[in-house]
């Protein structure tokens, strides 16, 4: 018999024995307070309806469960607590947050959900950008890494210093935007692409922002979530275009 789940606007606050089937469509860096005094690490999490709820999880728990709730895969989760979101964490924005804790119980389920995931979201050409630029807009984008640069420290405007990598992407009509990575993006994300960077690594990338800073560029924004070679449809297709490349996609090599 198939287990019983709720879909996540079902789930009412401080509700108790409820059981969802998830799609884990994002998972953020551990970050520290403003105070200082603890840690969280946020993540989005999709039913198969396509429902969103941002969930959070503190201090210890983020060691204990780091390798729980992997990108992209599906699972049954059960007994999270639910709040009513004060907003308290930025880039939560639904009417509830759930918070994991280690009572919560997670089942990983042998299901593939990711075309599933990504067909929720909609991808905007390199030739649309320019409408985006400078608004508030959060677009997807899927394209080839073509070439990583070095990366560099910038003094910011509030004083601290940021750490930045600018990666090169090509789509199927040859048109080419930086993407500029920032702080944890450089250190985790922009490290996997390195290492595959001689396979031309193809990159689904939600959450950006379009920036007219020296021209037409990407940025990653706090909630920016990176799919690097993602077994889905899309990313099939780029691999036959790469496989049957033309002469002049060769010049950017």
């Amino acid at each position: 018999m198939a287990a019983f789940y709720k879909l996540i606007p079902q789930i009412s606050t401080f509700e108790k024995n409820w059981t969802a089937k998830i799609i884990v469509a994002g998972k953020q860096a551990p970050k520290t307070t403003r105070n200082n005094i603890s840690r969280y690490q946020n993540l989005l999490l999709m039913d198969l309806e396509g429902n969103k709820v941002t969930a959070i999880i503190y201090d210890t728990n983020i060691t204990t469960l780091a390798d729980e709730l992997t990108l992209g895969k599906t699972y049954m989760l059960s007994n999270a607590t639910v709040k009513d979101n004060r907003n308290e964490f930025r880039g939560s924005l639904e009417d509830k947050v759930w918070t994991i804790t280690a009572k919560t119980k997670i089942e990983e389920l042998k299901e593939d959900n990711l075309n599933l995931l990504f067909s929720r979201y909609e991808l905007t050409a390199f030739n649309k950008l320019e409408r985006y630029m400078d608004s508030n807009e959060e677009i997807s984008v899927i394209g080839v890494v073509i070439e990583v640069r070095q990366k560099r420290i910038i003094q910011t405007q509030f004083g601290t210093q940021a750490c930045l990598q600018d990666v090169v992407l090509i789509d199927k009509s040859f048109q080419t935007i930086i993407l500029t990575m920032w702080d944890t993006f450089v250190e985790n994300e922009c490290i996997t692409i390195i290492d595959n960077i001689g396979s031309k690594p193809i990159i689904w990338v939600t959450n950006l922002k379009v920036s007219s800073y020296n021209g037409l560029t990407l940025s990653t924004k706090v909630n920016s979530t990176f799919f690097i070679n993602p077994a889905i449809v899309a990313v099939t297709d780029y691999k036959e275009w790469l496989s049957n490349r033309t002469n002049k996609f060769l010049l950017f090599f």
